[in-house]
């Protein structure tokens, strides 16, 4: 199969190791992405400047032209919907008379899709809304670059991966903080994708206290609470959507209801603990990029089909 993928995230070093793994497992992947994301930069791919200038409409033009070159067997659109990529993804797969699938995550309002193409929905959420009965994680992990690193000294009760954002909440984690001796490591700047392993390693028990509000709720399990599974974490977490659907079941992961201060407080208050081995097989088995790779081809399959 040869496949085409557009998306602004292509850049992130997590998707392009997925796309290494669909390689490896056979497909022949044309990406193409943005040249520059939160200040990243990597080799491979095809190129596309951000915003709206007519500078970026010919880059556009010239992916048009890579991807017609690559005759790819179907197109797969990882980009929001509302982003140009996707608008032209389905002009490039009408040109070129090839399926299309578009990637949502948009677990609360449904978003405008053709009819003509077929959807990927990250949460079960996303799939009714959508009307599709494909469900998938966007990308998997790397269990070989998020494990269990030995030698570095596990100094943090807990770690929170997060961004510093009302709806990740904070203000409760902060709240609870105030009454425990416990150590916590905040990540305080961006950190290149390959260095979270070795942050995530110095702590024993990973925090992610997601908060429902009107527009947004948890649409993946947080690919920080599955990296830090892979990394022999606990993981203290929330009750937000598409968190429970992701990770019920997994041991070593705590949920506790969100806004509740004193609830959380309990999940925290006897220090981290570092999650049991069998938590790592648990999301290996669902969420590493060969498992994810290997279904996201049987859909493709059909769709082509």
């Amino acid at each position: 199969m040869r496949l085409g993928i557009i998306g602004h995230s292509l850049i992130d070093l997590r998707q392009k190791l997925f796309c290494d793994e669909l390689r490896r497992q056979g497909i022949d992947v044309l990406e193409i992405y943005p040249a520059v994301w939160y200040k990243q930069k990597r080799d491979g791919g095809f190129h596309i400047g951000g915003g709206m200038n007519i500078r970026d409409y010919c880059f556009m033009e010239d992916a048009f032209l890579a991807i017609k070159k690559f005759k790819p067997d179907i197109i797969y659109s990882m980009s929001e919907m509302w982003q140009y990529q996707s608008v032209v993804s389905y002009r490039w797969a009408k040109e070129l008379n090839v399926p299309l699938v578009y990637f949502v995550w948009e677990n609360i309002r449904p978003v405008q899709v053709p009819s003509d193409v077929a959807i990927i929905a990250g949460n079960s959420e996303a799939a009714a809304i959508h009307h599709t009965d494909y469900i998938l994680p966007q990308v998997g992990i790397d269990p070989y670059l998020f494990n269990f690193i030995p030698g570095i000294e596990k100094e943090y009760d807990f770690v929170f991966m997060g961004r510093n954002a009302p709806e990740k909440g904070v203000e409760y984690i902060r709240e609870v903080l105030k009454e425990l001796n416990v150590k916590m490591l905040w990540r305080q700047q961006f950190l290149e994708y390959t260095q979270i392993p070795i942050f995530l390693n110095r702590a024993r028990c990973q925090i992610c206290y997601s908060q429902d509000t009107r527009f947004w709720k948890e649409q993946a399990g947080s690919y920080s609470n599955v990296e830090a599974l892979f990394c022999g974490l606990s993981v203290i977490t929330s009750d937000s959507a598409a968190i429970v659907e992701w990770l019920k079941g997994c041991p070593g992961v705590i949920f506790v209801p969100q806004k509740d201060v004193d609830a959380l407080r309990d999940a925290m208050k006897d220090g981290g603990k570092l999650a049991p081995p069998e938590a790592r097989e648990w999301v290996i088995k669902r969420y590493s990029n060969k498992v994810v790779a290997g279904k996201l081809i049987k859909i493709l399959e059909e769709v082509i089909r």
